[in-house]
């Protein structure tokens, strides 16, 4: 037979559809006495530095390390009180010096130092780096609310390693001398 063609059209109109997404800041931060580079693991909130000693430097560290996603990346404070008991007070570093053994001082670095042989240089992929005043070795400071690091931009994990130094003169007050310090990222 003759062909017979049948059919039809059919045409829809739907308005646009939009899809979102939102990918939220995240700040990842840690510290203690010893702390994995990502953060997974921390031991201690406590050091002893023992019994002080106009003869010698009296040092200890404690870790931190972070990350962030955040496009203008994030900063670490140290904030506390120079150690003291009671109203005994040993000095606080306020510009980079060096350990003085028989001169009462207390500071931190973030670095490797050779006098007195403590701490270590930060680890890890991250961007985030030490503030200039915390960033030579040999060289110990503390004012309380400083920036110890920092990073302008978003970062992966950088463990840094905070170098206490307690020196005290021979005419230190006797006491048990104590402090307490925040790490605060923001």
């Amino acid at each position: 037979g003759a062909p017979n063609s049948t059919g039809g059209v059919a045409f829809v109109t739907t308005d646009s559809f939009r899809v979102d997404a939102y990918v939220p800041p995240f700040l990842i931060f840690c510290a203690g006495v010893t702390v994995s580079l990502n953060c997974n693991s921390s031991t201690g909130s406590f050091i002893n530095l023992g019994e002080l000693r106009s003869s010698s430097t009296t040092s200890a560290t404690m870790q931190f390390s972070g990350a962030t996603n955040d496009p203008s990346g994030y900063t670490t404070y140290l904030t506390g009180n120079t150690i003291t008991s009671g109203n005994n007070i040993i000095n606080p570093l306020a510009s980079p010096s060096t350990s003085r053994v028989g001169v009462s001082q207390f500071g931190v670095n973030l670095r490797q130092n050779s006098s007195p042989s403590i701490g270590s240089d930060a680890i890890g992929p991250g961007s985030s780096s030490a503030a200039s005043a915390y960033n030579s070795p040999n060289l110990f400071r503390f004012i309380n609310g400083d920036t110890l690091s920092s990073s302008g931009t978003s970062t992966d994990f950088k463990l840094f390693t905070a170098s206490f130094i307690v020196n005290v003169s021979p005419g230190q007050s006797p006491g048990y001398y104590a402090t307490t310090m925040t790490y605060t990222s923001i």
